[in-house]
């Protein structure tokens, strides 16, 4: 919708696109949001819906701000949804991944090893398996902005099983996910030794010989 600046300095378009959404919000007849923009302004309009029940997705550059990123459900960065052109997938060849890479590639804003390691620790059962989906809906909720496709990777599957530190294993249709066994016990606190404890030295008595007694 085109938006007139009647003042100098001043982005009317923040304003309208706030006043709409809080409309929309009223008449109650939509259930979730999408803000496209890389503006931090944004974050406590995200907040407003959310906290009314409404699941809000945000869309923007790798310039955005943290504080918008993780006041949303999900946060899709705008570089990974660009498509190449009929030059770049002749170049690129069939079937390789169609992932952005170099400058146009999003820089991760986590640490991978830590959040999976987390998510599988948070998710797992007594045997130490979790399963993928639950991984990725811990994943979801911890950090909005997690993609597998900031890091080369179409789906989280193929993500989980190039990393060392994790095994998995197949179902059925299901795949299972938990810590390489090195790993899940570097993680275990070890156990004490015991450390065996000197007697003291006792000063050794020295016995008077036997008949030692002099008289007066």
């Amino acid at each position: 919708m085109q938006q007139f600046a009647y003042t100098v300095g001043k982005n009317s378009t923040d304003s309208a696109l706030i006043i709409d959404a809080m409309d929309l919000l009223w008449q109650d007849n939509v259930e979730a949001f999408a803000l496209i923009s890389s503006d931090s302004d944004f974050t406590r309009l995200a907040t407003r819906l959310r906290e009314s029940g409404k699941r809000v997705y945000g869309l923007g550059m790798r310039k955005t701000p943290e504080s918008l990123r993780r006041a949303v459900d999900q946060f899709i960065f705008l570089e990974l949804l660009g498509e190449p052109g009929p030059d770049e997938e002749s170049a690129r060849g069939e079937g390789s991944p169609a992932t952005p890479s170099g400058d146009d590639a999003p820089e991760p804003t986590i640490n991978l090893e830590s959040a999976l390691t987390k998510a599988v620790n948070a998710t797992s059962g007594d045997d130490g398996w979790s399963t993928l989906g639950t991984i990725g809906q811990h994943l979801s909720r911890a950090h909005a902005d997690f993609d597998p496709r900031a890091f080369g990777h179409q789906k989280l599957s193929s993500l989980v099983e190039e990393q060392p530190y994790l095994e998995t294993r197949s179902s059925g249709s299901m795949i299972q996910v938990r810590l390489r066994t090195k790993q899940r016990a570097s993680g275990r606190a070890a156990p004490k030794k015991a450390t065996s404890k000197s007697a003291p030295k006792k000063a050794a008595a020295k016995k008077a010989p036997a008949g030692s007694n002099r008289g007066g």
